[in-house]
């Protein structure tokens, strides 16, 4: 018996021309951010891969926007993104009292404006499973191919020794050389495939092992395809040696099962609808506490992270200077380099937000998150159990996993809320996903209008 949840349309010319801008989208963001080239850099380096990208994802946006006849937003989609609107303008306006104004104001700019234009796009996209399961099936092989080539370079290649910190492992076939930077911490080696740093591959192997297992839940790859591609991907992120890489894989499979547990998941649903309602008062304690914690010893978190210990007391310093407001959105890397301390980013999604924007900011960021959150865990519990959509909630679940899954990532990392191919799929996850909830609704009330639309020229 065919699957009745969502029929797969044939792509005629009204529906897959979304389809096809988020495509365009995923593959072209890879190639610019990720490095693809013999140099081991980005094909286009920055600043100005930050102009194209900006410049394809308006070009789709335009296409998008003068072929839809109309747009339907949900309350939904309203409500995540009008809290991610307000963190946006705040950003903005924090590019007053920043030192450098007009770098703020534009990387505010070409940051949210970006992603503002794909949650546009996936909106209006009338083939969500389909969008989604292709970009799953991307980044699983996005990651195959990383761990692949990291593996390969491994066994066969050669190793060029720098410091005790850092070395090349290349291999040459003909006339192209293919390098690899391997770190040390302690006697471990840490290998990077061609991504040029082992965090950055542990985050990339994070989604694509989570959407291989999601593909092969739903039965759209083969058994033994899934094994063969699940466990090279394994050992390739063990390579890599990142704790919190591993750690929030672990918590991806721990929250993917448990929200398929209905008493698990309604205990979920309360916690974070009561963590939206306080999350303002609380980044105020949280800022506080961070800054207590490092202030005077970087011994105290940095459990040996390469030295981050030293950043994170700089930036406590920065919190409880400004704490309030901060120093003005995406500075903080200038900060750490004039202060010349040998780690250029806050390597901490909250410490990072904290300094620049303040607890103000850190409280509108917790808050478009428990909010985003909370819709989607609403819609999930109160429709999961329909069997007839089982395989599209199997995806629902499994993008909620993912969603948190690299907010406990960014613990130790700062990829959010920058201008890179990370930052986008966080986002691409959680405005499918509104998407595909709303849809599923739909379906399941008959074709009946979900909630309250707002149905807007477009």
């Amino acid at each position: 018996m065919k699957d009745k949840s969502f029929v797969l349309q044939k792509m005629d010319s009204k529906n897959s021309y979304v389809y096809n801008s988020i495509f365009i989208m995923l593959i072209s963001l890879f190639i610019l951010y990720v490095p693809v080239v013999n140099s081991m850099q980005p094909l286009i380096k920055a600043p100005y891969s930050y102009y194209v990208n900006f410049l394809i994802i308006f070009v789709l946006w335009v296409f998008n926007f003068l072929n839809s006849k109309s747009a339907n937003f949900t309350k939904e989609y309203l409500q995540s993104m009008g809290c991610l609107y307000v963190l946006g303008l705040y950003c903005a306006i924090s590019s007053f009292w920043s030192e450098i104004q007009f770098e703020t104001l534009w990387r505010t700019f070409i940051i949210f404006g970006p992603i503002f234009a794909m949650a546009y796009i996936v909106n209006v996209d009338r083939m969500i499973e389909k969008t989604l399961i292709a970009s799953y099936k991307i980044q699983m092989l996005v990651g195959l191919f990383l761990a692949t080539l990291m593996i390969f370079i491994k066994i066969f290649g050669l190793m060029m020794w720098f410091n005790d910190e850092y070395s090349l492992n290349y291999i040459t076939l003909g006339p192209i050389r293919i390098e690899q930077a391997v770190y040390y911490s302690g006697a471990t080696l840490r290998f990077s495939s061609i991504t040029g740093n082992p965090n950055i591959l542990s985050y990339i192997l994070l989604i694509s092992l989570a959407t291989t297992l999601i593909l092969f839940l739903r039965q759209s790859i083969k058994t033994f395809y899934f094994i063969i591609s699940f466990l090279i991907q394994c050992y390739a992120l063990f390579l890599t040696y990142s704790r919190t890489g591993i750690l929030a894989f672990g918590i991806f499979l721990f929250l993917f099962f448990w929200l398929n547990n209905s008493r698990g998941m309604n205990r979920l649903r309360k916690n974070i609808w009561k963590f939206m309602r306080i999350s303002l008062i609380l980044s105020v304690f949280v800022g506080g506490i961070i800054a207590l914690l490092l202030q005077g010893s970087n011994q105290r978190l940095s459990l040996d992270l390469a030295g981050r210990g030293k950043a994170w007391d700089l930036l406590a310093d920065v919190i409880s200077n400004h704490f309030f407001l901060g120093i003005g959105f995406n500075s903080s890397q200038e900060f750490l380099r004039e202060m010349n301390v040998g780690v250029n980013h806050a390597h901490s999604l909250y410490l990072g937000i904290t300094a620049e924007i303040g607890v103000i900011g850190l409280g509108l960021f917790l808050f478009f998150v428990c909010c985003t959150l909370g819709i989607l865990i609403q819609q999930f519990q109160k429709y999961k159990n329909n069997l007839e959509y089982k395989n599209q909630w199997l995806m629902y679940s499994g993008n909620i996993a993912i969603i948190v899954a690299i907010l406990f990532h960014q613990g130790t990392e700062f990829s959010l809320l920058r201008n890179n191919y990370l930052n986008f799929l966080w986002f691409f996850f959680i405005f499918t996903t509104i998407k595909l909830g709303s849809d599923l609704i739909k379906r399941e009330n008959g074709g009946d209008s979900v909630a309250k639309n707002f149905s807007n020229r477009g």
